[in-house]
């Protein structure tokens, strides 16, 4: 063959901009720029040499191509190496196709085993010849293929958090080998009742929500023994935590350990990206966002603390990618019509995406779908990543997705309807602690706020893109209602949703929420009212200004501290750790940050141990005072007494618990299920009337009333009805109260056969219940209107409790009272000015569940017999 002869490219744009539009491949069909993508490329070449770039650019804008355009730029006029970062295999086979197919620019997707990647390709990219694209756990590998690279892009940094921290994280699920051994080794740290829970045995879903902190200063003098059980056990789980435990093993004790039922995670507050070579050589990276956010969330998501950000341009802020008609059915039909609603809908569309949290709702939705109609063809992520088109091609067909609410997009016909159920606001036991455990909401508020943007824009890529999105369940009902939530969104995002909101509190049947939605789709003159009222609306919002913007601030002062404490403690330097720490908690003075500061405390009472250890006792007292600011900050977290008493010699005082530190979370779980107050009070009325029912002949309607009391009280309450078990009974932390409900007809005495049934619930619960330990205080309570026992019974019912039903009534109004009260501020899980309130009118009204203790020990039943 003859010599291969190049010549030397010659390249003479001075813009990323000039040289798009130069690009005459045969493949692009994309042939310009858009105005506002022109305007940031500007942006962008304004701060051309800095070391950190942030580009926000809103969901369906075209960042990608913004993304790829400067990428193509830099290799061939400054001859980098350039690699593209997606969070997924599928999403970099898209930016791939994309690139090659619609942008002219030459892209190698390196997907899979490194040993797998063709020669060709690999020299391409070395010889910096292509675009290289790959996911982000691909780069952050410890042997990765891009060790040197020049510029990175980081695409959908804003939802990249776990694909980033995953390689600094150990997460052990029961089915691991390391599980067991791990929980055992916890169970005299973190006591009888989280182990229970930790080890997941009870089918509970009240204890699904549980998490917490294995307190590390504890650890410190076993970490050996903790190293010893992971280095023996780490071949049973999965290889990515193999390579994990390389990674973290000689930082175990600057990591967290986190505990939820059923599972186990140790990680890092941030990743550490700058200890990992590649990622800090790199000349330029490049954070593609569809938000910048406020409160410092690009820093703690990617580990970088300095950013150059490049805003939104040519008011984009303002206006939304297509259209959306949002439903709601639970604000007028009740969440038991949310199934039906999910069938209707599908059937006028005939094609749906369907967003759910978990495999067991994508279970429970599969059911609903195949029982109702045989002929429609469900789908799912792995049916999609491996052939979409087969979807796109059917007429009934459904997708139904499981925690994956970003990254697959189904635009214009592919899909006019979404479905997202239940949206989950936490994504790992990290977020899921600081917001039940620390009252920390308030640090995940833009996080939250973003993750329900990119949800809901599914299926809505582009200005003409139009789809129904519905919305089920009672995850993210106040982040879209409450009225300073619904502010904060963009001004036609915000206007779309409120439009819905009125709209789906007037609905009286199914039928009036299908007859819109066929308007919608057909684009009728009835809608074309509605689109006036909506763009009306979206002007109306455009010049409101977000009110916490103070809290933001403060919260991205603190991110670049974060991320400088992070590194510290990398390199075990305690001291400079302490110094941020100390720098982070002056930052968080504001009270609405309380919750957010008392985490700081604890990290910093636990550095302030580490630093004693080291022999430098002047920081015994700073470490003290910060666990007392966490006590006094923070009523969830009372094992914090314990760090004082074990870790600084304090002496150990009695402390009265009334356990509303306890059922906070629970009762944040519970009201968050009725948005509304005509909601809760329908739900109040049927306790009541159960309760108080007269012609109640079988006492199952009392039972019922008072299991559904215990829960809205924030108590795990159970009724199980086999023979020989108790009625109702409450599970609070360490203490149960389990009942016998006898309300009788007529003025009786108790009869014996009633006593030796309540004797015996006592020895029930601690052979049955998987919840309760061999600490767990159990209080056994008669609760009649009888006044009277049977003589012969006095020696069966010693350690038994009475408690008047005149008297239980009373105190159950009492306690729907303040529930009521309290669910009039209620906003959302993790407030900390909400649980403040709420603290108060509990123990204001005398709710707690040491109140109820008190309340049913007043009496025994053997005095009815005096």
């Amino acid at each position: 063959m003859a010599f291969v002869i190049k010549k030397k490219a010659v390249f003479n744009y001075q813009s990323p901009v000039a040289m798009y539009h130069d690009n005459k491949s045969v493949n692009k069909t994309i042939m310009g720029l858009l105005d506002y993508q022109r305007d940031m490329l500007e942006e962008y070449m304004k701060k051309y040499d800095s070391k950190n770039i942030a580009i926000e650019l809103p969901t369906g804008s075209g960042k990608t191509l913004v993304g790829l355009v400067i990428g193509e730029y830099r290799r061939r006029k400054e001859h980098e190496k350039v690699v593209f970062l997606c969070p997924t295999n599928q999403l970099v086979k898209q930016v791939v196709e994309h690139a090659n197919n619609k942008y002219g620019i030459k892209a190698i997707a390196f997907c899979g085993k490194q040993s797998d990647y063709s020669e060709k390709d690999k020299s391409d990219f070395l010889r910096a010849e292509s675009i290289g694209v790959t996911t982000y756990s691909s780069l952050f590998a410890q042997y990765t293929f891009f060790s040197d690279v020049d510029i990175i892009i980081m695409d959908d940094v804003h939802s990249s958090e776990e694909y980033i921290i995953d390689n600094w994280t150990l997460n052990i699920n029961k089915k691991d080998g390391l599980f067991l051994p791990l929980a055992d080794f916890f169970r005299k740290y973190v006591g009888e009742i989280d182990y229970k829970k930790l080890l997941g045995t009870d089918e509970e879903e009240q204890t699904e929500s549980w998490c917490n902190i294995v307190p590390s200063a504890l650890l410190s003098s076993d970490l050996n023994t903790l190293e010893s059980i992971i280095d023996a056990s780490i071949g049973g789980t999965n290889y990515s935590n193999i390579y994990t435990w390389k990674r973290i093993r000689e930082n175990l004790k600057e990591c967290n350990i986190y505990i939820q039922k059923g599972g186990i995670q140790i990680r890092p507050w941030i990743a550490p990206t700058m200890t990992h070579p590649p990622f800090a050589r790199a000349k330029q990276k490049i954070l593609m966002s569809a938000t910048l956010g406020k409160s410092g969330e690009l820093e703690r998501v990617t580990g970088i603390s300095k950013i150059t950000k490049l805003p939104i341009v040519n008011e984009w802020d303002k206006k939304g990618v297509g259209r959306k008609f949002f439903i709601i059915p639970r604000l007028s039909l009740g969440k038991d019509s949310e199934a039906d609603v999910l069938l209707a809908l599908h059937k006028i569309t005939g094609k749906s995406v369907v967003l759910t949290p978990n495999d067991r709702v994508k279970s429970t939705v599969n059911e609903i779908v195949s029982n109702f109609s045989s002929k429609t063809k469900i789908y799912s992520v792995k049916n999609i990543e491996e052939n979409k088109q087969e979807f796109i091609d059917s007429e009934n067909a459904m997708v139904i997705l499981a925690n994956r609410f970003d990254g697959i997009d189904f635009p214009d016909d592919e899909s006019r309807l979404l479905i997202i159920i239940a949206l989950p606001k936490v994504v790992n036991i990290q977020e899921k602690f600081l917001v039940s455990r620390m009252g920390g909401t308030v640090l995940y508020s833009e996080r939250i706020r973003t993750r329900i943007v990119q949800a809901v824009g599914r299926c809505t890529r582009n200005t003409r893109d139009y789809s129904v999105v519905c919305i089920l369940g009672s995850t993210i009902i106040k982040d879209l209602i409450e009225p300073n939530k619904l502010a904060k969104y963009a001004p036609e995002l915000r206007a779309e949703i409120e439009f819905g909101i009125e709209n789906s509190s007037e609905y009286k049947e199914i039928q009036d929420i299908e007859t819109q939605v066929r308007s919608f789709l057909s684009n009728d003159e009835e809608w074309q009212g509605a689109e006036t009222v909506i763009v009306d609306k979206r002007n109306e919002f455009s010049e409101q200004r977000d009110k916490d913007i103070r809290i933001l601030e403060k919260l991205e002062e603190s991110s670049i501290l974060e991320v400088q404490f992070q590194y510290a403690m990398w390199k075990k330097n305690y001291k400079e750790a302490f110094e941020n720490i100390s720098k982070i908690i002056s930052i968080l003075s504001m009270q609405a940050l309380n919750g957010y500061r008392s985490y700081w405390n604890y990290i910093g009472g636990t550095i302030a141990y580490y630093l004693v250890e080291e022999g430098n006792f002047e920081y015994k007292s700073i470490g003290l005072k910060m666990f007392q600011e966490v006590l006094k900050d923070n009523i969830s977290v009372k094992w914090i007494t314990v760090l004082e008493q074990k870790l600084f010699e304090v002496d150990e005082n009695e402390v009265i618990d009334d356990y509303v530190g306890e059922i906070l979370p629970q009762l944040e779980k519970i009201l968050q299920e009725y948005p509304t107050k005509n909601k809760l009070e329908k739900h109040i009325s049927i306790i009541l009337e159960n309760l108080t029912d007269e012609s109640d002949n079988n006492g199952k309607k009392f039972e019922k009333g008072h299991e559904e009391l215990g829960k809205v009280l924030g108590y795990i309450s159970k009724n199980i009805n086999t023979d020989g078990s108790p009625d109702p009974y409450w599970i609070i932390a360490d203490m149960c109260f389990v009942s016998e409900d006898k309300i009788y007809k007529s003025e009786k005495e108790i009869p014996i056969n009633d006593a030796r049934e309540v004797a015996t619930h006592k020895k029930w619960i601690q052979q049955n219940e998987p919840l309760i330990t061999k600490n767990t205080r159990i209080y056994t309570v008669f609760i009649s209107n009888s006044e009277r026992l049977d003589s012969d019974a006095k020696h069966i019912v010693e350690d038994i409790y009475y408690l008047n039903y005149t008297i239980f009534l009373d105190w159950a109004k009492r306690a729907l009272d303040t529930i009521r009260t309290i669910h009039t501020t209620f906003v959302e899980e993790g407030d900390y000015e909400w649980r403040k309130i709420a603290c108060t009118e509990l123990r204001k009204n005398g709710i707690t569940p040491l109140n109820y203790q008190k309340l049913i020990s007043q009496k025994k039943l053997i005095d009815l017999c005096d």
